[in-house]
């Protein structure tokens, strides 16, 4: 079975890349556990989350609302749970698969190949990172060059 912290990692890097996802590799990281076909999905649901925050002495307050997208899978009596910003019930249904699958005895194998496959997923938003902010450093202004010339 695996570590639940080589899992740990796994979700969290995961998670960081989430947001980056685009439908068609969401539907290819999908498609690594499709197989595990005893899975009962819950329909995704959208609602919204009150965002709470704390202010500079420590009092709460209420920023706003968020929408959010819920998924919910059980796969042999494992369940996982996933909540996500947006209206993207895809991204919740991936989120809670992987939630399920890092905890599930008979997925480690699907899991290695998932992890592979999230690495070369990295390595592209990396690279295309890198790009916007190259492209955002060009614009740059240093104001602070731009003082009157001397005479």
């Amino acid at each position: 079975m695996k570590t639940s912290i080589d899992c740990l990692e796994m979700e969290n890097r995961f998670r960081e890349l989430l947001p980056h996802l685009d439908e068609k590799a969401i539907e290819r990281l999908l498609g690594f556990f499709a197989p595990l076909a005893d899975a009962k999905l819950r329909e995704p649901q959208t609602g919204l989350v009150m965002i709470t925050a704390r202010d500079a002495f420590g009092e709460k307050f209420h920023l706003g609302e968020i929408l959010v997208s819920v998924g919910e899978i059980e796969l042999s009596g494992i369940q996982g749970h996933a909540t996500v910003m947006g209206d993207d019930p895809r991204k919740a249904v991936l989120a809670a698969t992987v939630n399920a699958v890092c905890r599930h005895p008979e997925a480690e194998q699907r899991l290695a190949s998932f992890r592979a496959e999230l690495e070369q997923i990295a390595a592209a938003v990396g690279e295309k990172l890198a790009r916007e902010r190259n492209l955002i450093a060009s614009t740059r202004v240093n104001f602070d060059s731009m003082a009157p010339e001397e005479m």
